[in-house]
Parts: C-alpha cells; sequence; structure tokens
C-alpha cells in the first residue's frame, strides 16, 4: 500500500481530463501542468480544459509535451448553462474515466457536472491552508463556501499539504475523501547552477558579497509581500520579486516600495522562465504567505540549496527544517530575526552541498505516483471494478 492507502501499482491507460480556471503563472497551475504532463508520459490519456484560454509558459509547456489543452470559452462569470455544455461535451469527448480539478472555482464546477456523468469520477486538488479571505472579492468567498458544502460530491479530495488536511477538516470537509499527495519538484531541472548565478546576478547590477533575498510567486496580497518589504527596510540586502504582475496591486507594492526607501534595493521581474538560475542567483529564498499548502516555491529554492526561511504557514516549516528560519504569518518583526538568521549563516554555506534531506519528501515520482493511485482507486470505484 501506498503513502495514503492507495495501491502501490494502479491500473495504466486511465483517461484524465484535469480542469482549471485558467493556466496563468501560479504554483497550482505549474504543479497541475507538471502532473499532467508526468502521467501523460507514464502512459496516461490526459487533457487539460481551461474556463479561460489564455497565452502562457505553462500553455506552451503543455503542448510541447502533447498534452492538449482545451478551451471551454467561457465568456463571463454569468455564462453557466452554455459553458456547462460544452464542459459535458469535453469530459464525453475525451472518454474522461477521472475529471481531476484545480483549486475553488474549478472544484465547484466539476461537483456541479458529477451529476450528468455518472460513470466519470470527480477529484478535486486543494492547495492552500487558507481560502475565502479577505484577500478575495465576493465571488471568491463564495466559491470557498460552495466547495465546502460539495465536498461529498467528489470521489477524492487530494491535498497537498498535512496541515492542510486538518485545515479543511475544520472547515468541515469530510476527512474520509481527503487524500496527502505533496508537491513534487524536478531536481533535474531545479539544481544550483554556478553559472547562471554569475550571469544573473551580474546582468541585475547586484555584487556577489550582497546578499540577495528572492520572493517569487503571483502578486497577490495572500503572498505577503507587503510584510516583506517592511521587513527589507530594516535589513542590509537586496530583493528581487518575481511573478505574474496583478494590476493594480502590482503598482500599489511598488509604491510601497519606495515610500519606504527600498526603490534602489528591489527589482521587480514579470514571470521568468529560468527560475532555477534565478535560485540559483539569490542567496535566500523567502515565503512570506499568509497561507500554503506545500509552497513550490520553497522546494525548488532548496533543490538549488539556498537558504530558505518562510512563514508557518502549510508544510513550510518542515520544507525549511529550522525554526530559527521561521516566523508566524504577517509577523513583520519575526521575519526580519529569521531573514537575520538566514544572512549570519551565509559566509558558511556551502551551495555545492548535498540538498537537504528534507527534500526527498518532495520527489516528482513520487507525487506522480500517489496521485496516479488516487485517481485509478476513484476510477476503478466508478467502474463497478
Amino acid at each position: 500500500m501506498g503513502r495514503n492507502g492507495a495501491r502501490d501499482n494502479p491500473v495504466r491507460g486511465l483517461r484524465v481530463l484535469f480542469l482549471v480556471r485558467a493556466l496563468s503563472v501560479g504554483g497550482a497551475e505549474t504543479q497541475l501542468v507538471a502532473t499532467a504532463i508526468g502521467l501523460k508520459q507514464r502512459g496516461h490519456d490526459v487533457q487539460i480544459a481551461v474556463f479561460y484560454g489564455v497565452e502562457s509558459p505553462l500553455v506552451r509547456e503543455a503542448a510541447a509535451n502533447g498534452v492538449c489543452v482545451v478551451n471551454l470559452e467561457k465568456r463571463s462569470r454569468w455564462d453557466v448553462v452554455g459553458f456547462m455544455r460544452r464542459l459535458r461535451a469535453a469530459v464525453v469527448q475525451h472518454r474522461a474515466d477521472v475529471v481531476y480539478s484545480y483549486l475553488p472555482s474549478a472544484n465547484v464546477v466539476s461537483a456541479l457536472a458529477s451529476s450528468l456523468h455518472k460513470r466519470v469520477g470527480v477529484v478535486w486538488g486543494i492547495r492552500a491552508t487558507q481560502v475565502g479571505g479577505a484577500s478575495y472579492d465576493w465571488l471568491g468567498q463564495v466559491m470557498a463556501g460552495c466547495e465546502r458544502l460539495l465536498a461529498r460530491r467528489a470521489d477524492a479530495v487530494i491535498v497537498n499539504s498535512a496541515r492542510g488536511i486538518e485545515h479543511h477538516a475544520r472547515r468541515g470537509l469530510p476527512r474520509d475523501v481527503m487524500r496527502l499527495v505533496r508537491n513534487g519538484v524536478d531536481t533535474g531541472r531545479f539544481r544550483f547552477d554556478a553559472d547562471a548565478r554569475q550571469r544573473l546576478r551580474s546582468q541585475a547590477g547586484i555584487a556577489d558579497i550582497e546578499p540577495l533575498v528572492l520572493v517569487a510567486g503571483r502578486h497577490d496580497p495572500m503572498k505577503g509581500i507587503e510584510t516583506f518589504l517592511s521587513a527589507c527596510q530594516a535589513l542590509p540586502v537586496r530583493a528581487m520579486i518575481i511573478g505574474g504582475w496583478n494590476e493594480p496591486y502590482t503598482s500599489q507594492l511598488r509604491s510601497l516600495a519606495a515610500s519606504l526607501g527600498l526603490a534602489d534595493r528591489v527589482q521587480w521581474l514579470d514571470q521568468q522562465a529560468d527560475m532555477s538560475g534565478w535560485m540559483s542567483a539569490a542567496d535566500i529564498v523567502c515565503s512570506a504567505s499568509y497561507g500554503e499548502g506545500t509552497s513550490n516555491v520553497l522546494i525548488e529554492a532548496i533543490a538549488c540549496n539556498a537558504l530558505t526561511v518562510a512563514t508557518d504557514v502549510g508544510d513550510s516549516a518542515e520544507i525549511v527544517g529550522d525554526p530559527a528560519r521561521m516566523a508566524a504569518a504577517r509577523d513583520g518583526e519575526g521575519l526580519v530575526r529569521a531573514l537575520r538568521t538566514a544572512i549570519a549563516m551565509l559566509p558558511g554555506w556551502d551551495r555545492h552541498a548535498l540538498p537537504p534531506v528534507q527534500l526527498n519528501n518532495y520527489a516528482i515520482e513520487t507525487m506522480l505516483a500517489e496521485t496516479e493511485s488516487v485517481l485509478a482507486a476513484v476510477a476503478a470505484e466508478r467502474a463497478g471494478i
């Protein structure tokens, strides 16, 4: 038996339709594409259906690896009936055994659509430990509430952190359908690159002796970037903030940095293809998030042997592995202390050493095998096997 109690050798040839709002920049979307590609390489027939079509590196990555992205052409929030018909047609055309949805809006839609497809299993992907909070609009909060009410319609709910399972059980999601499958990192892609470090720091005008702290991820209030900027004010560091820009919020963040006197010490980049290179260029990778499950950024950073600092949300403490480099969410003073600890470690930190042992918990092959087991068990149960 596997870690979740699923079979170690699931049946092959599953037909899986992933469902997500859009393949825009984000940790969940990145993990979805990696999972879809990995399952295809393991012999399954995989497609990704999106509410809204966008042009993005993730769409191109999926296509380059033979995973078809189907645009359901949702015209607006209120395009419901036609959209559900198009989703049903996509499920039928793909002859899906399982619909695997990611994030609240797609989870709600897959639950509502489940009554139309009695032999199609429904698996949800839940990626965070905080949802529907003040940082989301009214529709986001409604979707989070509907997700809780409709959870029993899912055959299985994949959660990517142990703390996430506890959090969502308290929210009212049924514990018996939740399965722990941690995110996976491709260590062939993410590893320390000394040449990239030198090239990118030179390109950014950052001397090798200057501590560089990297924050990566979409610009979203849940990511705690305001707290990070406030912490930088008290520290002798340069900062690089990389991620999907989100106006007008991005402009508000840049204005905050200027008002804190950080305009010359903080650089901003939109999404970058070479995140392994930038994590090699950084000395410290920081996640100041208010809510995470398993942070892709942190596990990719430790694969590149960067020092990590994080807020204590989701399974970040397990990933970082050092309580002195942890802070409570929204605790600016605590984040300053954690970053100071990391800065003090830099002179003795060997970037060429083996990555820390906690990386073993986040191997991409383990993630794929466990996901495959959950999907296979759901498909078998729906088929009456």
